[in-house]
């Protein structure tokens, strides 16, 4: 190969392979990365946000890896309500009443029910927040710390 073809060549083909790092980085960052993974933590990879806006939270898979339910509060405002959404954040959907406020979602095994609390059987407005200075902290209860009030 003469030293003109290999001067125009070389610089074409570490180009090339720059592109394709840079291409097969965004590809990573797409699929997720380690960015959001706290550097303290020693059993996650590749971590990936899936939701956006509101508060989103208390998030379960489906038993067969095909949904995932969580609990989210609007941008806007409002109660909480349960949502459902594919492994990689597509169709977004809430199957919750709209009404009342609801935490402790679960997919029943066979996929086929779900199961979440909610006050909308007593009221189809928000409750009001709980008073967290009277938060209490136990192992044995499954979702969450703060105590609501059950009654109307």
């Amino acid at each position: 190969m003469s030293k003109s073809i290999r001067s125009v060549l070389v610089p074409l083909t570490h180009a090339a392979l720059a592109v394709a790092v840079l291409i097969s980085a965004a590809d990573l960052r797409a699929q997720g990365s380690d960015d959001l993974r706290d550097p303290r933590e020693v059993h996650l990879r590749n971590v990936r946000q899936l939701t956006f806006g509101g508060q989103n939270a208390e998030a379960y898979w489906a038993f067969d890896g095909s949904q995932i339910i969580f609990q989210r509060t609007p941008p806007e405002g409002g109660c909480d309500q349960i949502f459902i959404m594919n492994p990689d954040g597509s169709d977004v959907r809430e199957v919750s009443t709209g009404k009342g406020r609801t935490t402790c979602s679960y997919f029943f095994p066979a996929g086929d029910k779900i199961i979440y609390a909610s006050t909308h059987h007593w009221s189809e407005m928000c409750p009001a927040d709980p008073d967290m200075s009277q938060e209490t902290r136990s192992s044995s209860r499954p979702c969450g710390t703060a105590t609501w009030s059950s009654t109307p």
